[in-house]
């Protein structure tokens, strides 16, 4: 009897295991609208996380000059240089010949060298590694190493590779407003590059400004305070602002990582200055209001540079309401307004103040319970060795305790 109970315990214990390492291999059905690239057939071996990275390697540097990449080793945290030649083959992830320029720092690659040699000769995109483009919803939680993008959580490693450009930078060096390239194994990630970066904007002398209104390129509006700054994605901007009869505009060129300082008197002129301003509503008998005082239609208004609210109203039709962005001129508003539904139609070129938050509702239950099931997956799915996976459970299954009890 005592042999019978010794061969049940096993029995049991190698089912345990064997669920365990199902979840763990199992990645089938995973996929999103922006990744691409599993590197996996219907029919082909699936290998641990750590037996796929050994080979792998992402491209940390590139002398075209000196016929020179630069790689880091996924598998041992180290940086290994190699020289290529004309007789290098250059694959996408496919097999077929690309250029040398398309291995740009942060490409996940699998590397061949010339026997006895430190020459390659074929450099590929690993199909193992998924790829994500043009992502704009990234963010990072550094205490329990997780980046999500969307609503998509990722590991990460003190082995995460993050790249701005040809430069190598700390994770805590990119911003929410960036653009990156990400790239993955399985459901972790191995590195970040930042696409379109970001750089600081500094106005000084903004005394005659403040309380105005500075745009760029008529789509984005702040409103000037003393000693402002904006952090804006790199590129090429039309700055205008204007304020109480002054204002101007200049082109500003926003570089990655970089500061620019724009000095608002510059940009005041002479003043007052006005703007000889006309409507025209058709053949309504319409009524104007600027700024709260009734004017006529059929006059042109001289207004000052600045911020103006403008409404028109007419029997039988919707009131119209628009805050005016002044910065030139002349200028010729035409208004079509809609026949009368009850409601007020407003339109805005400058932003209206932000709204209060909603009261968060609290969550049920059942929602909660099944996130933190989720996190014990991904836990499960992200773990390479007995040890970390102990750790990690036991983590996450007091996270779910928490939730469950409401502490």
């Amino acid at each position: 009897m005592g042999k019978i109970r010794d061969i049940t315990v096993c029995c049991a214990l190698v089912v345990i295991l064997g669920l365990l390492t199902g979840c763990g291999n199992r990645q089938e059905g995973f996929q999103t609208g922006l990744r691409y690239g599993t590197g996996r057939t219907e029919n082909e071996e699936v290998k641990s996380p750590t037996e796929e990275t050994v080979k792998l390697y992402i491209v940390a540097g590139n002398d075209t000059a000196e016929g020179q990449m630069t790689f880091y080793n996924l598998s041992s945290g180290a940086k290994e240089q190699y020289a290529y030649t004309e007789g290098t083959f250059f694959r996408n992830r496919y097999g077929a010949n690309t250029s040398v320029a398309s291995f740009t720092p942060g490409t996940v690659v699998k590397l061949e060298r010339r026997e006895l040699t430190t020459v390659l000769s074929q450099v590929q995109m690993a199909r193992e590694a998924w790829i994500y483009e043009d992502v704009d919803n990234l963010s990072v939680d550094e205490e329990r190493q997780l980046i999500a993008i969307g609503g998509d959580k990722y590991a990460y490693d003190e082995k995460l590779q993050v790249y701005s450009g040809e430069e190598t930078i700390s994770l805590q060096r990119v911003s929410s407003d960036d653009i990156f390239r990400v790239q993955g194994v399985d459901r972790k990630i191995v590195s970040l590059s930042v696409e379109t970066g970001h750089g600081m904007v500094q106005l000084i002398n903004t005394q005659v400004f403040q309380g105005g209104w500075l745009s760029l390129d008529h789509r984005q509006y702040y409103q000037v305070t003393g000693d402002m700054q904006l952090e804006l994605l790199e590129g090429v901007y039309e700055l205008t602002v204007a304020n109480d009869g002054y204002g101007g505009t200049t082109e500003i060129t926003v570089s990655r990582n970089g500061v620019l300082t724009v000095d608002l008197d510059t940009l005041k002129g002479e003043g007052p200055k006005y703007c000889e301003l006309s409507f025209d509503v058709g053949d309504l008998e319409a009524t104007l209001y600027i700024d709260g005082k009734e004017v006529s239609c059929e006059e042109t208004q001289q207004i000052k540079y600045g911020i103006h609210r403008i409404t028109i109203e007419a029997p039988g039709y919707d009131t119209w309401t628009k805050r005016l962005y002044v910065n030139s001129p002349e200028a010729t508003i035409e208004v079509a307004l809609e026949e009368e539904t009850g409601q007020t139609s407003e339109e805005n070129t400058v932003e209206e103040e932000t709204p209060e938050p909603e009261e968060e509702k609290e969550e049920p239950q059942n929602t909660a319970v099944e996130e933190s099931l989720q996190e014990i997956i991904d836990t499960l799915k992200d773990s390479q060795t007995r040890s970390e996976l102990t750790d990690s459970y036991w983590s996450t299954v007091s996270d779910i305790v928490d939730t469950l009890t409401g502490n």
